[in-house]
């Protein structure tokens, strides 16, 4: 990108990009740790319905499903799973080219949704948050590993009202 040229924000964040496989690369060491740290509170274990929400190049599949086992299932959807489809995966864990906005879920019911930095990149994000609640089982757990980024300014925004529900909430 040169400073004469726009800003492309589809294409910064394109999963298809040649750049992609080092910044999931990136991604992946420095956040699968902290991922798996904020995902064993739940108590995840064996027979577990799980749902990955844009789960780059499935690096968390292998451990989701050695938590949940054979009896359990993991479903990781991705908008491009082609770096994630060479990955190796036992039969319990499944990986879809799934569209969060526009698709339908995999399924309902689950124990466990998990998405990372996923729903900051949605101008859409409330409808897919009601979504991702839905499909949870009751008692289920939704965590969400997003960045606050409701300090600073959004320079990227598609549009004023895009721009607008982006604001933190507190309750």
């Amino acid at each position: 990108m040169s400073w004469g040229t726009p800003f492309d924000r589809a294409a910064s964040f394109d999963s298809a990009v040649a750049q992609a496989a080092g910044r999931f690369s990136a991604l992946e060491s420095s956040y699968d740790p902290v991922s798996r740290r904020q995902l064993d509170p739940t108590g995840l274990a064996t027979g577990w319905r799980c749902l990955e929400v844009g789960g780059g190049s499935a690096s968390l599949d292998d451990w989701l499903g050695e938590r949940v086992g054979p009896r359990g299932e993991v479903t990781v959807t991705e908008l491009e799973p082609r770096r994630a489809a060479s990955r190796h995966r036992p039969d319990h864990v499944r990986l879809l080219r799934h569209d969060i906005v526009r698709d339908p879920l995999p399924g309902q019911d689950y124990d466990l949704v998990h998405a990372r930095l996923v729903l900051l990149h949605l101008p859409e994000r409330l409808e897919v948050l009601e979504k991702l609640v839905a499909a949870l089982r009751p008692g289920g757990w939704l965590v969400l590993e997003e960045f606050d980024c409701g300090w600073t300014p959004v320079l990227a925004a598609p549009d004023a009202s895009s721009a607008c529900s982006t604001g933190s909430t507190q309750r």
